[in-house]
Order: structure tokens, then sequence, then C-alpha cells
């Protein structure tokens, strides 16, 4: 089943010739949400092939995805590849006052997202990768009956705060401001990425501009394109004040939940495959973050990948996504595989 709406990506570099097939899943509740198929034209994914459904993070939508290379380093290795957008962002928009929370995230949102993958790829069990916040509803998930099979958790921020006091007590008073709802009921955090976008995307910045880059570690311009971080950033969307004082809340506790799931206790019981990626320069998701991934006693296969001079953005846009994914093919899908022919 292709798109309802179906148009090239327009980026340049490794998005290249990348076409997108935009189209619809409807959620228990009625909302309905984006998703994308990415597909080169190409090439066509293998019959029978894997499926892997790419989750957006924190306040982000698809571009985070089709503005880097993972699309087309998992296209080349006979995938199938599918963005799906939570409520609230990029194509899946709610009504104009309506705001949301993580727990129609994790319990209307992806049940869906990963059925409407199921449904056009015909494969019994899907890949779900998640980028810092859509990994958190990963991790969430492993202790539901959904079809998953494996995680990747890129930039995953499981013990938000460790080893970053700074990260610890700006949450703690950044989740009760969000509860003073702004107007129309969103954090604007659009406005505030979108400022940012250049400075943080700066290859030759200004002494100012580069002590904002450290203090921030949002993106590393010399560890992925310039442009795609500008790009990814300046899209970004407004968040729900009941989002923003969830994850600010996980910063300060001993043991991270989310919608009232362990999950810590939900990675340890889980039996399939579960990857974590980080950036050695990250501050929100440092290697102390998935420190959990370490600990003797899980059920299933884990594994953790450190970029060095990596950050939070171009965990997902950056260059070294080409060689993270042919590390982590075979551990993920449990075969060896290169990538298709021409």
């Amino acid at each position: 089943m292709r798109a309802e709406a179906e148009n090239e990506t327009g980026e340049v570099g490794p998005a290249e010739r990348l076409h997108e097939a935009v189209g619809f899943v409807a959620c228990r509740d009625g909302q309905r949400l984006a998703l994308t198929e990415a597909f080169d034209a190409r090439r066509s994914s293998r019959p029978g092939g894997d499926a892997f459904l790419l989750l957006h993070g924190f306040a982000q939508n698809r571009r985070g995805y089709t503005l880097g290379p993972m699309p087309r380093a998992l296209l080349e290795r006979g995938a199938h590849v599918f963005l799906g957008e939570l409520r609230g962002h990029g194509d899946s928009a709610v009504r104009r006052d309506g705001s949301w929370t993580l727990a129609d995230h994790l319990e209307l949102d992806c049940p869906a997202l990963l059925e409407g993958v199921r449904e056009r790829t015909g494969v019994e069990r899907v890949h779900l990768i998640g980028h810092s916040m859509g990994g958190l509803l990963g991790c969430a998930l492993l202790e539901r009956d959904v079809p998953l099979a494996s995680l990747t958790a890129v930039a995953t921020p499981l013990l938000l705060g460790a080893a970053r006091p700074l990260v610890r007590f700006a949450s703690s008073v950044v989740g009760p401001l969000a509860q003073i709802a702004p107007r129309r009921r969103r954090v604007p955090m659009d406005w505030f990425l979108r400022a940012l976008a250049e400075p943080l995307a700066a290859s030759a910045p200004s002494a100012p501009v580069r002590m904002l880059q450290r203090l921030t570690r949002l993106a590393n311009p010399q560890a992925a394109r310039p442009d795609a971080i500008a790009a990814a950033l300046a899209s970004a969307d407004a968040e729900s004040p009941a989002v923003v004082e969830e994850l600010a809340r996980n910063a300060v506790r001993r043991r991270p939940r989310l919608a009232g799931v362990d999950l810590v206790a939900a990675l340890r019981g889980a039996t399939l495959p579960v990857a974590a990626v980080v950036g050695s320069d990250d501050i929100f998701a440092p290697r102390a973050a998935v420190r959990p991934f370490d600990e003797p006693g899980h059920a299933g296969r884990r594994r953790v990948v450190e970029i060095p001079g990596g950050t939070h953005i171009d965990a997902i846009l950056g260059h070294h996504v080409p060689e993270t994914i042919a590390t982590l093919w075979e551990f993920l899908v449990g075969r060896s595989g290169g990538s298709v022919e021409d």
C-alpha cells in the first residue's frame, strides 16, 4: 500500500534520490498520525525484508531522519523504512487547543504506528529505532505486548541527568514551569530551537557562538552536515506541557518511569535485542545515561555503541550513521548482510 501523497525529500547529499510516501494511520481515539515510507526510486526493498520504524524525539519530527543518512543506510540493506510522527508533531496535527501526554504516545500512538507498518509490509515484527524521547517510548514498549523485533535507543536519556548535575537542576526548574500552560497549551520549543538553529550549526563559529555550542552540546557541526543540523532544529515543533513536565521529572527520580512504566525493569525483562547509541559529548544522554545496559540480569542481548564527539541531534544525523548501522545490523536482525546491489 503506497502513499496518499508522494514527494521527493528535496534534500542533498546522503538523502539525494530518496522519496517520501506520506500516509496516515488512525489511533483508537480517532487521532490521525502520519506514517511516511522512505524509498529510493532506483531500488526496491527486498521481498520479505525487515521493516524499520524510525521514531523522532522531543519537539522533533521525521525531518530529523530524512535530513540525514539513516533511511538510506537501512534501505541499502533491503529494509522497508517508515517514519512515524507522534501526535502534535510534523503532519500528525491535533486540534488547535489540544494537548497530549506521554501515555497518549505510549498507549495510542506507538501501537497504531507499529500496526501500520505491519499492514503495509506484511512483517510479523517491526524493528524500532527511537531518538531521545522516541527511545524512551521504545523502552516502555518493552513491557507491552507489541510486535517489536528489536529496539535501538539513540541518544536516549534513560537516566536523565546522570553525571550531569546542571541538567538535573535545570529539569527541576523547567518541569514546574511547563505546567503554567502557555497560549494554545503548548511549550514553544519550536521558537527556542529555531533561534538556535544557525548558531549551533555554524562550522566556523565566533568565540561566543563556540561557547554556546559547547554549553548546549545539542549539535556538533563537525559530526554532521551543518545544513542538516540547522534544518532539523528549524523544523522543530511546539511541545505539550504534560510531556515536558514528565520528562523533566525523570531527571530527579532515582528510578526512571514513563507513563507508569519502570523503564529499567522493562529493559531488563525484555528478551529481544536492545541497542543504545550514545555520543561522547552529549550532555543529555551521555554514556552514564544508559548505565543499566551494562548491569547484569538482562533477559536478552544488549549492546552500547558510543560515538566519539557525538552530541544529541547528530546522533541520528551524523556522518557515523552508515557505519553504526553496519555495526549493529547483525545484532538487530540476527544475520549478517551487506548492501543491496543497484
